[in-house]
């Protein structure tokens, strides 16, 4: 993840930060349009808007901006949801996997060779 700004702050709009709160909230679960229009927007009612769009675009960029990409994702079904981020952890571990797999091929292949 990169550094923050040199003023310490990413800049969020608090419709950005409402939205992301929001979705944080239940990382995974899929919160549709009426629901995010009542719990950021406070609105009982769906305008004719792109409003949800625009700030989940713009949050987008910002949280890329600070080195966390694609987690903000749009669901088929129109509503939006938090992905799970790899842990650095599990990144190691998955390269870790694939040379003890490639090593392994290697083995199974001269085993082969020498039969």
């Amino acid at each position: 993840m990169r550094a923050l700004p040199a003023h310490g702050r990413w800049g969020l709009h608090p419709r950005e930060f409402a939205l992301l709160w929001r979705l944080m909230e239940r990382p995974g679960e899929i919160v549709g349009k009426t629901a995010l229009l009542r719990d950021v927007w406070q609105l009982r009612f769906t305008p004719e808007t792109n409003s949800i769009a625009v700030h989940a675009s713009r949050l987008r960029t910002k949280l890329a901006l600070a080195g966390i990409n694609a987690v903000v994702q749009t669901a088929p079904s129109g509503g939006y949801f938090l992905a799970p981020m790899p842990s650095a952890a599990m990144r190691r571990g998955h390269a870790l996997d694939e040379t003890a797999r490639a090593r392994d091929d290697r083995r199974i292949i001269t085993r082969r060779e020498q039969a």
